[in-house]
């Protein structure tokens, strides 16, 4: 680390690149991790905390932000789709209601009280029916008794087990607790026609009351009955004695006489009870002023259709969106990783083509301004995957640092698949003293010498070569690479690396860069392979500035608002020196140390 410092390298900690999460719906909501903040009672126990707390793997503060602006734009951008799949279902969800037959509903209210005037002034007990729990009510009044006798109250004179389960099907009880005394039932029924439902409404109110009233009488009527028989037998004994002779039948006759007339009194008290025998129930209103209709609701059941035909369009293109990981866009692609894109290279097959300088030369300014405070700057040029152009960026990066009047130097990082020599059509065997990237990675390098290219007419650009690959590439960059960056005195270093997902190599070397820049090919890349990518590097330490956006489209350029690669002014005042090849040949022979 005292090398990185002395080389003026800015080598951020984790809690100070926030990492975005995009979550594939729209760049209008995002997950942001940040480090909780510590509550220090000093500097000294607020650094020693936060040592601590990055050690233990404490967990991140979440913050969630949504974009207004992107908000809107995305509620526009569905909202032609969302408008003709509300117009399609609403017209068919009305032409359905407005066919439908109607329904009328009707309601009953019937008053359930627990306690009753006693008869006590008469000399009778009480001669009401035992109340019963709220449930008890609601399954009397649809049970088999209550709809057989609504039936019939309605004209059914035999009614079969169909037409009880059809009524069933169109009554339903609701009960509303009140005070301990007493409660409501309400007893709602539904029928083609607003005779119907009002008179089923009131025949099962009117066949649950009875019901009710039957309860209450049938204990008392038993008692009566047991006496009426027991009065008729001692008539019949009576008689029979009335024809005897004797003193002793003539005494019989007698106490049968009292005992007739007691039974008879008896009577007298259970045929009384009978007739003042009270339910718990009592009609509170009928249902001939309480009939609406419930359905067809044409206007209620088209707009409940438009609203669910609105949230269904949307909700499709939430889905169709978390399940697109591509990168569409550079916003996208911004969006995804939670960085700028710093620039983009349009897909060209002629390397030569002057849109491709140009196209480094914004990378060239935007690296430049963000690291204008470092001397000097070393920047790591990476991608998630092989194929995405990440070489031929960075010879753009370099070559326009060059051309720019900077000591600039390209190294080939990649000791797995190195290239640079291929780009430049460098050949091992035509070229001596000059020091591979594998020699400076060593301690055996000594006085080494870098290869120099020329760059147009009047710029040069050193280059490290790697013409072979090397086994034990990580080990190697892990121990010599930092040693390998102080020992290159040049004011800009550009180093082409592996993918960072494929090997364990550049994550080796970014903490040791200025800078770190992704190169992207839209087209290949995974929204969260590069999601974990930036991750990855961001959890080492690396600075990661932005991305690149490679091998852009014209459509795809002119359409995005970044536009750089295509577009006015690459072909403005071009001459034949500044039109020069990007990609010259070596300069056979020339090197400097």
């Amino acid at each position: 680390m005292a090398l990185l410092r002395q080389r003026g390298s800015h080598t951020p900690r984790k809690d100070q690149q926030p990492f975005r999460e995009s979550l594939g719906i729209g760049s209008w909501f995002r997950i942001m991790r940040r480090p909780a903040p510590p509550n220090p009672a000093s500097s000294a126990a607020s650094s020693a905390s936060t040592q601590r707390r990055h050690d233990a793997g404490a967990p991140d503060r979440v913050e969630i932000s949504v974009n207004p602006r992107d908000v809107v734009r995305f509620i526009l951008r569905g909202a032609p789709i969302a408008t003709l799949l509300a117009a399609l279902i609403g017209i068919g969800v009305y032409m359905l209601s407005v066919g439908q037959e109607p329904v009328y509903r009707a309601e009953s209210t019937l008053l359930i009280a627990r306690s009753h005037a006693g008869l006590g002034q008469f000399g009778l007990a009480s001669a009401a029916a035992q109340p019963l729990d709220l449930t008890g009510y609601r399954a009397a009044a649809l049970s088999d008794p209550v709809m057989v006798d609504a039936l019939r109250t309605t004209g059914v004179r035999a009614p079969s087990v169909t037409d009880v389960a059809d009524l069933r099907r169109n009554v339903a009880v609701f009960t509303e607790a009140g005070t301990r005394d007493s409660s409501v039932l309400r007893i709602e029924t539904r029928g083609p026609t607003p005779r119907i439902a009002a008179a089923r409404a009131n025949a099962v109110a009117t066949a649950l009351v009875a019901w009710d009233q039957d309860r209450a009488r049938s204990g008392i009527q038993g008692v009566a009955t047991t006496l009426e028989r027991q009065v008729e037998a001692l008539e019949g004994e009576i008689r029979i004695l009335r024809f005897t002779a004797g003193d002793d039948a003539r005494t019989l006759l007698d106490g049968l006489v009292r005992l007739r007339a007691e039974q008879q009194q008896q009577l007298s008290y259970a045929r009384a009870l009978v007739a003042a025998a009270q339910g718990t129930l009592s009609l509170l209103q009928g249902s001939d002023t309480r009939v609406t209709q419930i359905a067809p609701r044409e206007g209620l059941n088209t707009a409940v259709a438009v609203v669910l035909a609105v949230a269904l369009a949307y909700g499709l293109m939430l889905l169709r969106a978390a399940l697109d990981t591509r990168l569409r866009t550079s916003e996208g692609l911004a969006d995804a990783t939670g960085l700028p894109v710093l620039a983009e290279v349009p897909r060209l097959k002629d390397l030569d083509d002057p849109r491709l300088r140009e196209a480094g030369g914004f990378l060239r300014t935007n690296l430049a301004f963000k690291t204008y405070d470092t001397h000097p700057r070393s920047f790591l040029i990476t991608s998630t995957r092989e194929g995405e152009g990440k070489t031929t960026v960075a010879c753009l990066l370099a070559e326009g640092f060059a051309r720019s009047g900077y000591r600039t130097l390209l190294v080939d990082g990649d000791l797995r698949a190195p290239s640079i020599a291929q780009h430049y059509e460098i050949a091992a065997s035509a070229i001596r003293d000059v020091a591979t990237m594998e020699l400076w990675l060593s301690d055996s390098v000594g006085n080494g010498r870098v290869l120099t290219v020329a760059v147009g007419s009047d710029s040069q650009l050193d280059v490290v070569p790697q013409f072979a690959a090397v086994a034990d590439a990580p080990e190697r960059l892990w121990i010599g690479f930092g040693r390998a960056l102080g020992r290159w005195q040049h004011d800009i270093v550009v180093v082409d690396s592996p993918p960072a997902l494929a090997v364990s190599d550049t994550l080796s070397m970014a903490p040791f860069c200025t800078a770190t820049v992704l190169v992207v090919d839209r087209k290949q890349t995974d929204r969260r392979q590069l999601a974990v990518a930036v991750a990855a590097l961001q959890d080492v330490g690396a600075n990661v500035l932005g991305v690149v956006s490679n091998k852009i489209t014209r459509a795809q350029a002119t359409t995005n608002g970044y536009g750089y690669g295509y577009g006015y002014g690459y072909g403005y005042g071009s001459s034949p020196e500044r039109d020069a090849p990007a990609h010259p040949q070596t300069s056979s022979g020339v090197a400097r140390p």
